[in-house]
């Protein structure tokens, strides 16, 4: 591969011929992986093509349909590597399963990668657990951005991830479309808004009240949380200072008053939140009308009902 000169490389830190240098080297054990592991050559394409273009590669980008195999060569070619400017992997209904899954958890800590989004590929608990590990792994944690929409994570794999959230101080968007997250979940996803805790002494404040938990962006659409999760849920918001946008549409929660009342409750003292969504969740008149008491806040620039 020809070598460029000068400038500055974007990420790295290093000039055009060490990024160059080191996009050569990723592409050629990855080849070797492939060979070794008999890759498929459809799939060995899919991957490849992501490093056909002019460096740096931040962004790796696959949809096709991918096996055990193929994942296995880029997990150990990413982990022997060392493309530090590669800062986003995107997997759309690649199908790989959770075994897979995990193996690219366990694979982010060799990365400098900022944003995971991995969806409708059959994770479960496995990944839920590694990237729980890593999430709580501090100066390792990178990521920013995480989607693990439609993967059925349930809500045992919420309670992993929300527990490796517990001290993060990185994330700031966090995705959990239809992931089969029930009422028990709002337990676990409402401790995981609470604010900072002393990390040698849990349960109690962090001694430095000026340390904030980063993320400010929460979907959870399509999770049957029902009244019970959206209550819990909402007890963690009421404590939160750092969220600024929360989406709770389709999850099955307005036939009750009262968890009505304690989310609208929350999203009032929560003063840092700007956008909520309870589409679809067929608010009562009397819900509506609990709504319009408590979420007449001037913070909440945009609100989205049914």
């Amino acid at each position: 591969m020809a070598k460029k000169k000068g400038g500055k490389g974007k990420g790295g830190g290093g000039d055009d011929n060490q990024e160059a240098e080191r996009r050569d080297t990723f592409c050629k054990n990855f080849k070797a992986f492939c060979a070794e592991y008999k890759v498929q050559d459809e799939l060995k394409a899919d991957v490849e093509a992501a490093f056909s273009k002019d460096g740096p590669v931040t962004k790796m980008f696959l949809t096709q349909k991918h096996d055990s195999i193929s994942m296995h060569a880029l997990c150990d070619c990413i982990k022997g590597s060392r493309y530090d400017y590669l800062k986003s992997l995107v997997f759309l209904n690649c199908g790989f399963g959770d075994k897979v899954a995990t193996n690219l958890a366990e694979t982010l800590k060799y990365t400098n990668v900022e944003c995971l989004e991995l969806k409708d590929c059959e994770a479960g608990l496995g990944f839920s657990r590694a990237l729980g590990e890593y999430l709580s792994s501090g100066r390792h944690a990178k990521l920013q951005k995480l989607a693990i929409d439609f993967n059925p994570i349930g809500t045992e794999g919420a309670k992993l991830i929300s527990k490796g959230l517990a001290n993060n101080l990185v994330l700031k968007e966090l995705s959990l479309q239809y992931c089969d997250i029930d009422s028990k979940g709002g337990k676990y996803l409402g401790e995981m808004l609470w604010p900072l805790q002393d990390p040698e002494n849990p349960g109690r404040p962090h001694p430095n009240p000026e340390m904030k938990k980063p993320l400010e962006v929460l979907n959870l659409c399509g999770n049957p949380l029902e009244c019970a999760g959206v209550g819990m849920l909402a007890q963690g918001l009421a404590r939160n200072r750092t969220l600024k946008a929360l989406n709770l549409e389709n999850t099955s929660f307005g036939a009750n008053v009262l968890a009505t009342q304690a989310l609208s409750e929350a999203c009032a003292l929560c003063e840092t939140l700007q956008s909520i969504n309870i589409y679809g969740n067929l608010i009562s008149n009397l819900g509506a009308e609990v709504l319009l008491k408590y979420m007449r806040c001037e913070h909440i620039v945009r609100k989205q009902v049914s």
